[in-house]
């Protein structure tokens, strides 16, 4: 019992409402402890066990207001504090979170709990470095479960991946994968981050094999399930989509054209959300689709039964191995036909799912969903036609209009998430600068606000050969508004690799900016080559860092080619199939009716 409640004469009012919170009856925790706040409004215990249900229900707000009280208090428990820090992260309160999951660690260092929750909390403020100096002082005073050891490590070495450091990155989720023995998660953490890496095949292989055989230990065998009953005409598919996802975030901004566009006549869409955050894209969602189900709480056992009960055709993930994931809970087979798509850029290794969504460049491998079959093996993969994705722009964008804002040097640009830059991005950029006498390069990612996160990504640009001297570093903005706005400030855009932007390459093109992509051998490293395809723009490709340094250059000395783009660029891509969402919806929903009808013929 957390220290917070452990007390020996709690009422039994207070038993029934942590027994029933503990229970997962978070309706009957709350009636309870609701009811005793009216008596006695001052009831730290009370409005405590309240905070946490409604917290686990998604009502991030309100479960703040009831844990202030107990975390504020004389004397507060670590483990109010700690909630109530977290919770404030939650919200994107991030300075007064950390402040109280700070405190939580002052007042019991030993906690590994409180230090676990404070290094994920410094990363999601974007204090990576922070973060790491956080985790390892954990590690040296906190005492714990073998577990949140093993988390912390996974934590240190996603804060480093997030400057950048690979040997960093890639030290702690090795030490996080061996000590973790047969643990899933900590192998799983181990292969997501190797996409962002410079890393032979048979090594990510090698990864998403031990993912298998970790999860294939725990379900020994994917369970059978009958057929899906459905056939062409007979009634709309029903299709599940789980993510944690579902909110300002570019899964869902995906997401949403494709949920929008679909004919509800052929599809029935059930949303899975397993993150408690809430925001107006998540309602966007949840207007879109038939029934939308807040999962945050429940366990595995109780997710699985409550997706198993809904009767999908179609089980549908959305992360992969991401943060917040229950990507291995399809090993339990918990619809006849089980996908992956766009979440995550690589096979998860999870028994029982049977196909990945890709498209032809992404995967240039990849089937038609007329030519599969369940003798295809696990995974397999199956082209959406015409495109990978659709993007819906932003309603913020309509009235950001494409213009360079000033004259200057010419400017190039990296809107990426900073753990994309690689050692030999690095060093192409610095051959891209030099090749453009008296250029510049910005930089605007997460966390870079933080002077200690600068200093890091500096050093590693000075490694690979950039001039410090030609380069800003900015942090993210204020408003989506002013991020749009930045782009007048860039006249190119240079795409990241071995892992690719996606947002950030549509954002850059609906705002008149051309980007210059590098073709990788992975789906992580060709997601920039979809993208250009399907707008037109195929001489932004480039298969070699020579290539990219030269296309650079060449539109660097087209100004005039650069003004014509930023006049025309968001009318053609408004006009492409990247932002037809009816079209795409046909496409997506036809795809998973073929691979539905030869699933019921596995022998076809």
């Amino acid at each position: 019992m957390p220290h917070a409640v452990a007390n020996d004469v709690l009422s039994d009012q207070t038993k029934q409402a942590y027994d029933a919170l503990l229970a997962g009856r978070l309706d009957e925790a709350e009636a309870i402890t609701r009811r005793m706040l009216k008596r006695r409004s001052r009831d730290a215990v009370a409005s405590y066990i309240l905070g946490l249900a409604l917290s686990r229900t998604g009502r991030i707000d309100e479960a703040a207001f009831f844990l202030r009280l107990p975390a504020q208090l004389p004397g507060a428990q670590r483990d109010c504090q700690c909630e109530y820090g977290r919770v404030l992260v939650e919200l994107g309160k991030f300075q007064e979170g950390i402040d109280f999951l700070r405190r939580a660690t002052q007042t019991d260092p030993k906690s590994l709990h409180s230090w676990e929750h404070l290094t994920r909390g410094l990363v999601r403020a974007g204090l990576f470095s922070e973060a790491v100096n956080a985790g390892e002082e954990g590690l040296r005073s906190g005492v714990g479960s073998r577990q949140q050891v093993l988390r912390i490590m996974k934590t240190i070495g996603n804060a480093w991946a997030a400057m950048s450091e690979a040997s960093e990155a890639v030290k702690w989720l090795a030490r996080a994968m061996n000590e973790g023995g047969r643990d899933a998660e900590m192998a799983a953490a181990w292969a997501y981050r190797l996409n962002y890496f410079d890393v032979a095949e048979p090594d990510m292989q090698t990864a998403i094999a031990r993912i298998t055989e970790c999860i294939s230990e725990i379900q020994p065998q994917t369970p059978p399930v009958s057929p899906s009953s459905w056939t062409k005409g007979s009634r709309p598919l029903k299709v599940g989509l789980i993510s944690p996802e579902l909110r300002n975030h570019p899964v869902a901004r995906f997401l949403l054209p494709l949920i929008s566009g679909a004919d509800a006549s052929r599809c029935t869409w059930f949303a899975y959300y397993t993150s408690p955050a809430s925001d107006e894209v998540t309602r966007r969602i949840e207007r879109g689709v038939h029934t939308m189900r807040r999962v945050a709480s429940l366990t595995d056992d109780a997710l699985a039964a409550t997706i198993a009960q809904d009767g999908l055709d179609v089980l549908i993930d959305l992360a992969g191995w991401g943060e917040g994931t229950r990507v291995s809970l399809m090993s339990q087979r918990l619809a006849p036909l089980q996908l992956t798509y766009l979440g995550y850029p690589n096979r998860t290794g999870v028994p029982g799912v049977d196909v990945r969504l890709v498209d032809y460049t992404t995967n240039p491998d990849s089937i038609r969903a007329s030519e599969w079959s369940a003798g295809c093996g696990a995974e397999s993969l199956v082209a959406i036609p015409g495109g990978l994705f659709c993007w819906q722009p932003p309603t913020e964008a309509d009235s950001r209009v494409p213009s360079r804002r000033r004259a200057g040097p010419m400017t190039f640009g990296s809107f990426n998430f900073v753990g994309k830059i690689s050692g030999r991005c690095c060093r192409t950029w610095a051959n891209v600068l030099n090749a453009v006498p008296d250029s510049r390069l910005i930089i605007k990612a997460e966390g870079l606000h933080d002077d200690s996160n600068r200093r890091v990504v500096l050093c590693m640009l000075e490694r690979g050969g950039v001039d410090l001297s030609r380069v800003e570093l900015n942090g993210t903005f204020r408003s989506y508004e002013h991020h749009l706005d930045h782009y007048n400030e860039v006249d190119v855009a240079l795409d990241t690799f071995p892992y690719n932007g996606a947002t950030t390459t549509c954002e850059a093109l609906w705002m008149g900016v051309p980007v210059v992509t590098l073709e990788g051998s992975t789906h992580a490293g060709r997601v920039g080559s979809s993208i250009l395809r399907t707008v037109g723009l195929e001489r932004n490709i480039c298969t070699s860092e020579h290539e990219y340094v030269r296309r650079a250059a060449e539109l660097a000395a087209d100004p005039a080619g650069r003004l014509d783009l930023r006049r025309t660029l968001r009318k053609n891509i408004e006009a492409s199939t990247l932002c037809d969402g009816r079209g795409f919806a046909e496409r997506f929903t036809a795809t998973l009716e073929t691979l539905v009808e030869r699933s019921r013929h596995p022998t076809i």
